[in-house]
């Protein structure tokens, strides 16, 4: 008996640069371990209404985005939907290691421009995993 396929993810890719969205966009299809919806903002103003709209799974954070960029930016969307994982991308393994934290709000860090739709994949993967932990955990807390 095969195994039962993974739920559709639902990426939310916070991005200003239409060329990278394009290519993030050709990774998760790419994938064969699970579908993956995406919807995409260009700016923080975008991002923070679709998230008090619209649930997603994991969003994907740009730090490079003008009006939504470092850890500020993070703390900004992780307080507009602390259920949500964020997993950011920095232009250098230092930026984005800056806005890594439980202080932010980020699960992991990408560097752009040196990412494989795999490690993308299994990125946004163990984010919604830990996510699910994480809430599981504090069930059984309460």
């Amino acid at each position: 008996m095969a195994p039962p396929n993974p739920p559709p993810m639902h990426l939310l890719i916070i991005e200003d640069d239409p060329f990278h969205v394009g290519q993030l966009r050709t990774m998760a299809a790419d994938t064969r371990s699970t579908s993956v919806r995406v919807s995409h903002c260009r700016l923080a103003a975008d991002a923070l209404s679709f998230l008090a709209k619209q649930a997603c799974d994991v969003v994907l954070l740009d730090l490079g985005v003008g009006d939504l960029g470092g850890p500020e930016g993070v703390a900004r969307l992780h307080e507009a939907a602390p259920r949500v994982p964020i997993v950011v991308q920095g232009r250098s393994e230092l930026e984005a290691l800056e806005a890594v934290g439980s202080r932010f709000g980020a699960y992991y860090h990408l560097v752009k421009g040196h990412l494989s739709a795999d490690e993308l994949m299994r990125t946004l993967m163990l984010a919604i995993k830990r996510r699910r932990m994480e809430d599981q955990l504090r069930r059984k807390a309460d």
